[in-house]
């Protein structure tokens, strides 16, 4: 990874056990891994962070926890805890080519160079990271803001089913960060539901983009599953 052509940092933000069932835990582990697969995989690999890794446990009650779950069925008590980084053990993410912070990302990186990526901002990433956007505002004004590789782009790494919808983007702002949506409605996609996608889907649309390898159609295209797009 950090031999990649591409040395734009990409961050996971895992901050969130305290906001996630047992269950979401579980869910958002396989997408980080899948993340890791995705940039090992990738021409061009992202310096990919996956910060926040020493957030406070979640307890959960035992009727949130599979029997099935041989890690935890070990544990007799009548409340369990566990942690995302937990969970990522278990597919032995210490030996990943990532760097893992049990630091949040604000005391990694300056506050000037973050952008978190949110559906509900107002601020478009450019086709081009190296030259300057034209970011629209809902209310059609314009205002011109800079991103480029040299920046950190956070993705939020969160599952709540939306019942924190904008909480994100609302965090990120009350921290005076940039922050920015992927060009879904721009290149004419639709999605099923709130134009809200995965941590996984928004890391495999964001990477090919940043290292100029895929246009933003492209790449939009081949990380939301099809089941998703709605025809127009």
């Amino acid at each position: 990874m950090s031999e990649s052509l591409c040395q734009t940092k990409v961050v996971i933000d895992c901050a969130y056990d305290h906001l996630m069932s047992f269950k979401d835990i579980c869910k958002l582990a396989s997408q980080v891994a899948n993340c890791y697969s995705i940039n090992r995989r990738a021409e061009h690999p992202v310096q990919l962070y996956i910060t926040g890794l020493g957030s406070r446990n979640t307890t959960m009650n035992d009727k949130d926890i599979s029997k099935e779950d041989d890690y935890l069925t070990v544990d007799k008590l009548e409340h369990r805890s566990i942690r995302l980084y937990d969970r990522l053990k278990l597919s032995n993410c210490d030996s990943w080519d990532v760097n893992l912070c049990e630091d949040d990302y604000t005391r990694l990186f300056s506050a000037d160079k973050i952008v978190y990526l949110c559906a509900e901002s107002e601020h478009l990433l450019p086709d081009n990271f190296d030259a300057k956007s034209t970011s629209i505002h809902m209310d059609n004004s314009v205002q011109l803001m800079n991103f480029t590789q040299n920046d950190i782009y956070v993705i939020g790494g969160l599952i709540d089913h939306n019942n924190l919808k904008g909480y994100c983007y609302q965090q990120a702002i009350k921290r005076g960060h940039r922050t920015a949506r992927l060009p879904l409605k721009e290149v004419d996609l639709h999605i099923e539901g709130r134009n809200v996608l995965s941590t996984v889907h928004v890391f495999q649309a964001l990477c090919p983009v940043l290292s100029g390898t895929k246009t933003w159609l492209e790449s939009l295209k081949h990380a939301i599953p099809p089941r998703k797009l709605l025809s127009v």
